[in-house]
């Protein structure tokens, strides 16, 4: 569940780059569940 943290990172430090706007964005759904 490194997502969940790596998630929580960058939400948390503002690190909002476009690495992987949709990959964020999916495991961010996966995070809310």
């Amino acid at each position: 569940m490194w997502h969940v943290c790596f998630i929580c990172r960058i939400q948390k430090d503002g690190y909002k780059r476009q690495i992987s706007k949709t990959l964020i964005q999916k495991e961010a759904m996966m995070h809310i569940e």
